[in-house]
């Protein structure tokens, strides 16, 4: 959703670029010119993730895969992925990927208080591509400062690496506080890290999850990113942090896979989907 105006939305999708409307939702228009195609395929990449630039939403990233792998050559399926930058509201757009040794990138963050400055984090999984076969082709964190035209690995605990990432946002008044989970794809990994964070830009991390389990999904309160809502591997239970996932509190239900949210301004509010379908609501932080 546009920052700005809330009329123009983005939608990705699985293999037809982006939609877009300024009117609520009322029409939409398809949004591809840019993404590209490999040779032996037709269909554009996945789009995993959207992002715009607070400071100017006329700037968009997509964070897209299609197979784990390089960037080149042509010939692979990973070559059509990676990052994509859009600088005229997603009219046109174009592939960023100098730096990344894989372009399986499921999400990617811009700093709001640095719009040049920018995340892609790529998953660890068996690579598609014929010369790396049944390999795992690692993922990790990559950071840009020219707006994704350069962009250089960030320092993981060891491991962490060949694990997918399924959550992560971009926290705290000076937008330094990364957060992430990983976990195992199938059997191509062989240890699942569930929650990792930095709060220093990514320059140092811990790996802290609740005793016996792993985080899955996650939210991290925005005016203080030391409070943190996660499920859990199990379903058993919502995690609670309120110093930045060192430690953990089990409590309200099992949410089983689900996905919460928190308020913007009241981190008791949370909305999440529940293991018996629909949405939810809790107000008092899930007591």
């Amino acid at each position: 959703i546009d920052p700005i105006d809330p009329n123009v939305v983005y939608v990705g999708t699985e293999a037809n670029g982006v939609f877009k409307t300024t009117d609520s939702g009322k029409s939409w228009s398809r949004l591809r010119i840019g993404f590209k195609c490999t040779i032996a395929q037709s269909f554009f990449p996945q789009i995993f993730d959207l992002a715009i630039d607070p400071s100017n939403p006329r700037i968009l990233y997509a964070a897209t895969v299609n197979g784990p792998g390089p960037s080149s050559p042509v010939a692979y399926p990973s070559a059509s992925a990676g990052v994509y930058k859009s600088t005229d509201g997603g009219a046109t757009w174009e592939q960023k990927n100098s730096g990344l040794a894989s372009t399986y990138v499921t999400t990617v963050l811009v700093d709001a208080t640095r719009s040049n400055r920018v995340y892609a984090v790529v998953g660890g999984l068996n690579a598609t591509c014929p010369t790396q076969a049944n390999t795992i082709t690692n993922g990790g964190v990559y950071v840009s400062d020219d707006g994704a035209e350069t962009w250089s690995p960030l320092t993981l605990p060891a491991g962490v690496e060949t694990n997918i990432f399924i959550g992560a946002n971009l926290r705290g008044s000076d937008q330094r506080t990364l957060s992430l989970s990983g976990q195992v794809h199938n059997t191509d990994a062989p240890t699942a890290y569930g929650f990792v964070r930095s709060s220093d830009g990514g320059v140092s991390w811990t790996v802290s999850n609740p005793t016996g389990e792993k985080v899955s999904e996650f939210d991290v309160f925005t005016p203080d990113p030391n409070i943190v809502y996660a499920n859990v591997t199990s379903g058993r239970r919502v995690q609670r942090s309120g110093d930045g996932g060192a430690t953990w509190r089990a409590i309200g239900p099992s949410i089983f896979f689900g996905i919460a949210r928190i308020h913007p301004r009241n981190s008791q509010v949370l909305y999440y989907t529940s293991g018996g379908g629909g949405i939810s609501k809790t107000i008092d932080g899930f007591e």
